[in-house]
């Protein structure tokens, strides 16, 4: 039974604070890699970008485990020598060797609904935006905005935070012109290893529900190796 890794866990159903950072901090890099970085607290539990030590309960990537994990303790050989994807020696390939590498009918649904959910964020279609992601990640900043007394819909909370922001629509944009390595996939989660447009090794987090694919945060991605 694969088990979500743990230095460099996705925290992708996070509630609360959590999501209002990734929220709001899409569109506040100034490059493709730290772009992914401003998207990237779908990845951690804090803002900039940190590793938590330990996976998080369920719900950002928090909390897209449902399960704690721990890490492969990868040595960088252990994920194919030469491979864009794989950690420098001595690094953590706990996402590289995730479950198992996807394939056929099971990679393109997945490919398809991540690429799908960064061209819903590059054009601002909020509705999409919110249609694409799982419903904990939905319900958590719905929750959390409500903790603020304020009121409002999915789309219509996004489109207040993240609205008028310009970068990270154009982030997004890059991630879905980007090109996909490899998709691991366990226990009902994928995590995918792409290159953005022009950007550098990422990744990104899908949960399966309700027999689709889902996102497990408001965001374009996280850099692979920061």
């Amino acid at each position: 039974m694969p088990k979500m890794p743990r230095s460099k866990v996705a925290t992708g159903l996070v509630a609360g604070l959590a999501i209002a950072i990734a929220v709001a901090g899409c569109g506040s890099s100034s490059n493709s890699t730290t772009g992914s970085t401003s998207a990237g607290t779908q990845q951690t539990t804090t803002p900039g970008g940190s590793k938590p030590t330990t996976t998080p309960q369920s719900g950002s990537q928090g909390a897209n485990a449902e399960k704690q994990g721990s890490s492969s303790g990868g040595t960088g050989e252990e994920f194919g020598k030469g491979d864009p994807y794989s950690a420098p020696k001595g690094g953590d390939n706990s996402i590289q060797t995730y479950g198992d590498e996807a394939s056929g009918g099971e990679k393109a649904a997945v490919t398809s609904a991540m690429f799908a959910f960064f061209r819903a964020l590059a054009a601002k279609d909020y509705a999409k935006v919110c249609a694409g992601v799982s419903e904990k990640t939905r319900e958590g900043v719905e929750q959390f905005m409500k903790l603020q007394h304020k009121e409002g819909s999915c789309p219509s909370i996004l489109e207040s935070i993240i609205g008028a922001s310009p970068g990270g629509a154009q982030e997004a944009k890059k991630a879905a012109n980007g090109s996909v390595g490899h998709v691991r996939v366990g226990e009902g989660n994928a995590f995918i290893l792409f290159t953005p447009a022009g950007g550098k090794p990422s990744y990104f987090v899908m949960k399966q529900e309700g027999g689709q694919w889902k996102a497990t945060g408001f965001n374009a991605g996280a850099p692979l190796n920061p």
